[in-house]
C-alpha cells in the first residue's frame, strides 16, 4: 500500500509563513493565570496558520497510524522525516487533546513502547465509530 506524503507541499511560504489552514478545534491555548507571554504565543501560533496547520498534520499521522501514543506516534513521524522524536513530541501532545471528540479518540490505555509506562491511544474518530459498530453486529 502506498503511504501519502504528509508533508507535501507543507513548507513554509516564500515568506515564512506557513500557509493559513483552517482550524479543526479552537480551545483555550493559555489559562487567565499564565503571564502575558503565553497569551501572546497562543495568539501568534493561530493568526499564522501553524495552529491550523499542525492539526490537520496531527490529525493525518493519527490516520496513518491508528492505535499509537502520542510518544509512538512521535516515534514514527521521527523515522518518516530522518529528524528525532523530541522535535515533534511536545506538539504532537497538545494537539491532539483539542482533536478530541469529533476526529479523534481515545482507545485503551496501554504500555507505551517508548516510555514503559500505561498511556492512552488515539484513533481517528470515525474508525472507533466503525470499530464500535462492528462489536455490536458480533454481539447481536
Amino acid at each position: 500500500m502506498e503511504q501519502p506524503d504528509l508533508f507535501l507541499g507543507t513548507s513554509p511560504a516564500p515568506t515564512g509563513h506557513v500557509r493559513r489552514r483552517a482550524l479543526f478545534a479552537d480551545t483555550p491555548r493559555a489559562r487567565e493565570s499564565d503571564p502575558s507571554t503565553s497569551h501572546a504565543a497562543a495568539a501568534h501560533i493561530k493568526a499564522s496558520g501553524v495552529l491550523g496547520f499542525q492539526q490537520q498534520q496531527v490529525l493525518e499521522y493519527v490516520k496513518l497510524w491508528p492505535g499509537h501514543t502520542s510518544n509512538e506516534l512521535a516515534a514514527r513521524i521521527a523515522v518518516h522525516t530522518g529528524t528525532k522524536p523530541e522535535e515533534h513530541r511536545w506538539m504532537i501532545a497538545r494537539r491532539l487533546p483539542e482533536l478530541r471528540g469529533p476526529h479523534v479518540r481515545n482507545g485503551h490505555a496501554r504500555e507505551c513502547t517508548i516510555t514503559d509506562r500505561q498511556a492512552l491511544t488515539w484513533w481517528p474518530a470515525a474508525t472507533v465509530a466503525a470499530v464500535q459498530e462492528m462489536n455490536r453486529d458480533r454481539s447481536t
